[in-house]
Protein backbone atom coordinates (compact mmCIF):
# COMPACT_ATOMS: atom_id res chain seq x y z
CA UNK A 1 0.00 0.00 0.00
CA UNK A 2 1.16 3.39 -0.73
CA UNK A 3 0.00 6.99 1.33
CA UNK A 4 -0.65 10.15 -0.07
CA UNK A 5 -0.91 13.07 2.18
CA UNK A 6 -3.09 16.11 1.27
CA UNK A 7 -2.57 19.12 3.76
CA UNK A 8 -4.55 21.72 1.61
CA UNK A 9 -7.56 20.12 0.20
CA UNK A 10 -9.12 21.83 -2.53
CA UNK A 11 -12.63 21.36 -4.34
CA UNK A 12 -11.93 21.37 -7.85
CA UNK A 13 -14.11 23.21 -10.57
CA UNK A 14 -12.88 22.62 -14.11
CA UNK A 15 -15.32 25.05 -16.53
CA UNK A 16 -13.96 23.67 -20.14
CA UNK A 17 -14.66 26.50 -22.78
CA UNK A 18 -13.90 27.03 -26.65
CA UNK A 19 -12.22 30.48 -26.29
CA UNK A 20 -11.34 31.98 -22.67
CA UNK A 21 -12.74 35.85 -24.09
CA UNK A 22 -12.31 38.39 -20.93
CA UNK A 23 -15.38 40.34 -20.01
CA UNK A 24 -17.59 38.31 -22.22
CA UNK A 25 -20.18 35.91 -21.50
CA UNK A 26 -19.45 32.07 -22.19
CA UNK A 27 -21.26 29.01 -22.11
CA UNK A 28 -20.31 25.63 -21.68
CA UNK A 29 -21.81 22.16 -21.95
CA UNK A 30 -21.01 21.20 -18.64
CA UNK A 31 -18.84 22.06 -15.67
CA UNK A 32 -17.18 19.66 -12.99
CA UNK A 33 -16.57 19.62 -9.70
CA UNK A 34 -14.81 17.05 -7.47
CA UNK A 35 -12.66 16.79 -4.34
CA UNK A 36 -8.97 17.60 -4.50
CA UNK A 37 -5.98 18.50 -3.54
CA UNK A 38 -2.19 17.18 -4.90
CA UNK A 39 -2.20 13.84 -2.62
CA UNK A 40 -6.05 12.76 -3.20
CA UNK A 41 -5.21 12.97 -6.74
CA UNK A 42 -1.91 11.37 -6.45
CA UNK A 43 -4.12 8.77 -4.86
CA UNK A 44 -6.81 8.01 -7.38
CA UNK A 45 -3.66 7.73 -9.87
CA UNK A 46 -2.50 4.86 -7.98
CA UNK A 47 -5.45 3.19 -7.92
CA UNK A 48 -5.70 3.66 -11.79
CA UNK A 49 -2.46 2.21 -12.31
CA UNK A 50 -3.36 -0.59 -9.98
CA UNK A 51 -2.11 -0.09 -6.71
CA UNK A 52 -3.61 0.37 -3.11
CA UNK A 53 -3.94 4.29 -1.56
CA UNK A 54 -4.33 5.21 1.65
CA UNK A 55 -5.58 9.15 1.56
CA UNK A 56 -4.08 10.67 4.65
CA UNK A 57 -4.59 14.51 5.55
CA UNK A 58 -6.97 16.97 6.63
CA UNK A 59 -10.64 18.11 5.33
CA UNK A 60 -13.06 20.63 6.01
CA UNK A 61 -15.85 18.92 8.32
CA UNK A 62 -18.53 20.54 5.62
CA UNK A 63 -16.26 18.65 2.42
CA UNK A 64 -15.60 15.46 4.68
CA UNK A 65 -18.07 13.38 3.89
CA UNK A 66 -18.24 14.52 -0.11
CA UNK A 67 -14.63 13.52 0.48
CA UNK A 68 -14.93 10.31 2.14
CA UNK A 69 -17.47 8.78 -0.46
CA UNK A 70 -15.53 10.37 -3.27
CA UNK A 71 -12.00 8.63 -2.53
CA UNK A 72 -14.12 5.44 -1.86
CA UNK A 73 -15.66 5.75 -4.78
CA UNK A 74 -12.41 5.30 -7.00
CA UNK A 75 -11.25 3.01 -4.51
CA UNK A 76 -8.96 4.79 -2.40
CA UNK A 77 -8.85 4.18 1.68
CA UNK A 78 -9.53 7.52 3.61
CA UNK A 79 -7.96 8.45 6.88
CA UNK A 80 -8.55 12.16 6.86
CA UNK A 81 -9.03 14.48 10.15
CA UNK A 82 -12.35 16.85 9.32
CA UNK A 83 -11.42 20.31 11.22
CA UNK A 84 -13.19 23.32 11.26
CA UNK A 85 -14.24 25.08 7.96
CA UNK A 86 -14.26 24.18 4.58
CA UNK A 87 -11.81 22.82 1.51
CA UNK A 88 -10.59 25.90 -0.46
CA UNK A 89 -11.69 26.11 -4.20
CA UNK A 90 -9.80 25.57 -6.95
CA UNK A 91 -11.36 26.88 -10.31
CA UNK A 92 -9.82 25.49 -13.43
CA UNK A 93 -11.01 27.35 -16.89
CA UNK A 94 -9.97 24.77 -19.60
CA UNK A 95 -9.65 26.50 -23.42
CA UNK A 96 -10.32 23.46 -25.67
CA UNK A 97 -9.62 25.06 -29.00
CA UNK A 98 -6.34 24.43 -30.93
CA UNK A 99 -3.65 23.69 -28.55
CA UNK A 100 -5.70 24.34 -25.79
CA UNK A 101 -4.37 26.46 -22.38
CA UNK A 102 -5.29 26.32 -18.53
CA UNK A 103 -6.22 29.12 -15.91
CA UNK A 104 -6.04 28.05 -12.89
CA UNK A 105 -7.41 30.44 -10.12
CA UNK A 106 -6.78 29.26 -6.27
CA UNK A 107 -8.35 30.16 -3.19
CA UNK A 108 -6.56 30.47 0.36
CA UNK A 109 -7.79 28.04 2.57
CA UNK A 110 -10.03 28.60 5.74
CA UNK A 111 -9.81 25.41 7.63
CA UNK A 112 -8.98 26.18 11.01
CA UNK A 113 -6.83 23.02 11.96
CA UNK A 114 -6.27 23.02 16.12
CA UNK A 115 -3.39 21.08 17.94
CA UNK A 116 -5.87 18.69 18.67
CA UNK A 117 -6.33 18.20 14.81
CA UNK A 118 -2.58 18.04 14.31
CA UNK A 119 -2.09 15.53 17.14
CA UNK A 120 -4.58 13.50 15.45
CA UNK A 121 -3.07 13.95 11.89
CA UNK A 122 0.66 12.72 13.11
CA UNK A 123 -0.72 9.62 14.80
CA UNK A 124 -2.27 8.45 11.61
CA UNK A 125 0.60 9.23 9.80
CA UNK A 126 2.74 6.96 11.89
CA UNK A 127 -0.12 4.10 11.86
CA UNK A 128 0.42 4.80 7.93
CA UNK A 129 4.30 4.59 7.97
CA UNK A 130 4.01 1.25 9.45
CA UNK A 131 1.56 -0.07 7.09
CA UNK A 132 2.69 1.67 3.62
CA UNK A 133 6.04 1.04 1.27
CA UNK A 134 6.25 4.83 0.42
CA UNK A 135 4.56 8.02 1.92
CA UNK A 136 4.08 10.86 -0.49
CA UNK A 137 3.61 14.82 0.53
CA UNK A 138 2.49 16.56 -1.67
CA UNK A 139 1.29 20.58 -2.16
CA UNK A 140 1.30 23.62 -0.54
CA UNK A 141 0.00 24.12 3.56
CA UNK A 142 -3.19 26.16 4.74
CA UNK A 143 -2.10 29.23 6.62
CA UNK A 144 -2.68 27.32 10.14
CA UNK A 145 -0.01 25.06 9.69
CA UNK A 146 3.71 27.01 9.92
CA UNK A 147 5.53 26.74 7.00
CA UNK A 148 8.19 24.32 8.09
CA UNK A 149 5.07 21.52 9.29
CA UNK A 150 6.82 19.03 6.07
CA UNK A 151 10.39 19.04 7.92
CA UNK A 152 8.81 17.69 11.27
CA UNK A 153 6.17 15.25 9.67
CA UNK A 154 8.66 13.66 7.43
CA UNK A 155 11.18 13.45 10.18
CA UNK A 156 8.39 11.16 12.02
CA UNK A 157 7.59 9.04 9.21
CA UNK A 158 10.90 8.78 7.34
CA UNK A 159 12.14 5.54 9.44
CA UNK A 160 9.01 3.60 8.74
CA UNK A 161 8.31 4.30 4.93
CA UNK A 162 10.11 5.38 2.22
CA UNK A 163 9.06 9.29 1.67
CA UNK A 164 8.40 11.59 -1.41
CA UNK A 165 8.14 14.79 -0.85
CA UNK A 166 6.48 16.87 -3.71
CA UNK A 167 5.67 20.38 -2.59
CA UNK A 168 7.47 23.99 -3.71
CA UNK A 169 8.63 27.65 -2.18
CA UNK A 170 9.04 27.67 1.37
CA UNK A 171 7.74 24.61 2.27
CA UNK A 172 10.31 22.70 0.13
CA UNK A 173 13.02 24.96 1.40
CA UNK A 174 12.07 23.83 5.21
CA UNK A 175 10.90 19.90 3.97
CA UNK A 176 13.95 19.16 2.51
CA UNK A 177 16.27 19.65 6.30
CA UNK A 178 14.24 16.60 6.96
CA UNK A 179 15.99 14.38 4.81
CA UNK A 180 13.61 12.72 2.74
CA UNK A 181 14.87 10.01 0.74
CA UNK A 182 13.22 11.59 -2.55
CA UNK A 183 11.78 15.05 -3.77
CA UNK A 184 10.06 15.79 -6.84
CA UNK A 185 8.90 18.97 -8.06
CA UNK A 186 9.39 21.11 -11.06
CA UNK A 187 11.89 23.43 -11.83
CA UNK A 188 10.05 26.90 -11.23
CA UNK A 189 8.89 25.45 -7.42
CA UNK A 190 13.11 24.57 -6.65
CA UNK A 191 14.07 28.12 -8.53
CA UNK A 192 11.70 29.74 -6.05
CA UNK A 193 12.17 27.59 -2.81
CA UNK A 194 16.13 28.55 -2.87
CA UNK A 195 15.99 31.72 -5.47
CA UNK A 196 18.00 30.25 -7.84
CA UNK A 197 17.87 30.91 -11.61
CA UNK A 198 18.93 27.62 -12.74
CA UNK A 199 18.22 28.41 -16.73
CA UNK A 200 20.94 25.97 -17.84
CA UNK A 201 22.04 22.35 -17.63
CA UNK A 202 25.68 22.62 -16.17
CA UNK A 203 23.78 25.24 -13.52
CA UNK A 204 20.90 22.93 -12.93
CA UNK A 205 23.54 20.13 -12.65
CA UNK A 206 25.84 21.80 -9.72
CA UNK A 207 22.98 23.12 -7.46
CA UNK A 208 21.20 19.52 -7.68
CA UNK A 209 24.30 17.81 -6.48
CA UNK A 210 24.79 20.10 -3.78
CA UNK A 211 21.16 20.19 -2.88
CA UNK A 212 21.90 15.96 -2.58
CA UNK A 213 25.08 16.20 -0.26
CA UNK A 214 23.86 18.77 1.95
CA UNK A 215 20.45 17.05 2.86
CA UNK A 216 21.39 14.00 2.61
CA UNK A 217 18.57 13.28 -0.05
CA UNK A 218 20.17 10.51 -2.11
CA UNK A 219 16.93 11.05 -5.13
CA UNK A 220 16.14 14.42 -6.88
CA UNK A 221 13.49 14.67 -9.66
CA UNK A 222 13.28 17.52 -11.14
CA UNK A 223 10.21 18.18 -14.13
CA UNK A 224 10.93 20.84 -16.75
CA UNK A 225 6.86 21.02 -18.21
CA UNK A 226 6.94 20.20 -22.08
CA UNK A 227 10.33 19.58 -21.57
CA UNK A 228 10.26 16.20 -19.94
CA UNK A 229 12.18 15.70 -16.65
CA UNK A 230 15.44 14.61 -14.87
CA UNK A 231 16.85 12.46 -12.47
CA UNK A 232 19.58 12.78 -10.34
CA UNK A 233 20.15 9.20 -8.76
CA UNK A 234 23.10 8.72 -6.02
CA UNK A 235 25.71 10.90 -8.72
CA UNK A 236 23.92 10.02 -12.07
CA UNK A 237 21.69 12.22 -13.91
CA UNK A 238 18.91 10.66 -16.62
CA UNK A 239 16.90 12.75 -19.21
CA UNK A 240 13.43 11.92 -19.65
CA UNK A 241 12.16 13.59 -23.01
CA UNK A 242 8.10 13.79 -23.02
CA UNK A 243 6.35 11.61 -24.57
CA UNK A 244 4.25 13.89 -27.03
CA UNK A 245 0.27 13.41 -27.12
CA UNK A 246 -1.41 13.95 -30.24
CA UNK A 247 -5.03 14.93 -29.05
CA UNK A 248 -3.86 16.82 -25.39
CA UNK A 249 -6.63 18.11 -23.24
CA UNK A 250 -5.49 19.90 -20.54
CA UNK A 251 -1.80 19.65 -18.49
CA UNK A 252 -3.67 19.85 -15.07
CA UNK A 253 -2.84 17.20 -12.56
CA UNK A 254 0.53 15.62 -14.91
CA UNK A 255 2.91 16.13 -12.19
CA UNK A 256 0.25 14.35 -9.65
CA UNK A 257 0.43 11.90 -12.35
CA UNK A 258 4.13 11.62 -12.22
CA UNK A 259 4.53 11.48 -8.92
CA UNK A 260 1.92 8.05 -8.79
CA UNK A 261 3.83 6.82 -11.53
CA UNK A 262 6.96 7.07 -9.73
CA UNK A 263 5.70 6.04 -6.41
CA UNK A 264 3.72 2.96 -8.29
CA UNK A 265 7.25 1.91 -10.25
CA UNK A 266 9.04 2.67 -6.94
CA UNK A 267 6.30 -0.24 -4.68
CA UNK A 268 6.89 -2.78 -7.73
CA UNK A 269 10.98 -2.80 -7.02
CA UNK A 270 11.94 -1.17 -9.46
CA UNK A 271 14.78 1.41 -9.13
CA UNK A 272 14.29 5.22 -9.98
CA UNK A 273 14.86 5.70 -13.17
CA UNK A 274 12.12 2.88 -13.99
CA UNK A 275 9.81 4.75 -11.73
CA UNK A 276 10.18 8.00 -13.67
CA UNK A 277 9.14 5.98 -16.60
CA UNK A 278 6.05 4.63 -14.89
CA UNK A 279 5.95 8.69 -13.97
CA UNK A 280 6.23 10.36 -17.76
CA UNK A 281 3.77 7.62 -19.18
CA UNK A 282 0.92 8.62 -16.52
CA UNK A 283 1.80 12.17 -16.83
CA UNK A 284 1.37 11.78 -21.15
CA UNK A 285 -1.42 9.57 -20.25
CA UNK A 286 -3.29 12.69 -17.67
CA UNK A 287 -3.16 14.74 -20.56
CA UNK A 288 -5.95 13.37 -22.39
CA UNK A 289 -8.26 14.41 -19.82
CA UNK A 290 -10.07 17.35 -18.10
CA UNK A 291 -9.25 17.69 -14.42
CA UNK A 292 -7.01 16.38 -12.81
CA UNK A 293 -5.46 12.16 -12.71
CA UNK A 294 -8.76 10.58 -14.88
CA UNK A 295 -6.75 8.10 -16.84
CA UNK A 296 -7.11 4.66 -17.31
CA UNK A 297 -3.96 2.40 -17.01
CA UNK A 298 -4.08 1.40 -20.54
CA UNK A 299 -3.25 4.64 -21.55
CA UNK A 300 -0.25 4.90 -19.41
CA UNK A 301 0.52 1.15 -20.41
CA UNK A 302 0.29 2.52 -24.21
CA UNK A 303 2.31 5.79 -23.34
CA UNK A 304 5.40 3.73 -21.21
CA UNK A 305 6.31 2.13 -24.74
CA UNK A 306 7.35 5.30 -26.02
CA UNK A 307 9.58 6.86 -22.96
CA UNK A 308 12.95 7.47 -23.95
CA UNK A 309 15.91 7.61 -21.68
CA UNK A 310 19.20 10.59 -23.09
CA UNK A 311 21.82 12.23 -21.41
CA UNK A 312 21.40 15.34 -20.10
Amino acid sequence: MIATVTLNPTIDIVAPVKNLVKGSVLRTKAVYSYPGGKGTNVARALVSLGARALSCGFTGIRDSRETEHFLKHYGVEPDLVACTGSNRICLLITETSGAGSETVINSESDIDISKKDTAALMEKLGAAAKKCTHMIFSGSLPLSLPENFYEKAVRAVRRDTRVILDTSSRYLFHGVKAAPHIIKQNIHELESAFGKKLGSPAVLKTFIKKLSAKHSIPVIITTMNEKGSLLYDSGKFVFYPAVRVKDSVSPVGCGDAFSAGLAYGLSKGFDASAGCRYGAAAAAANLAHLGSCFFPKKEASFFLKLVKEKKY
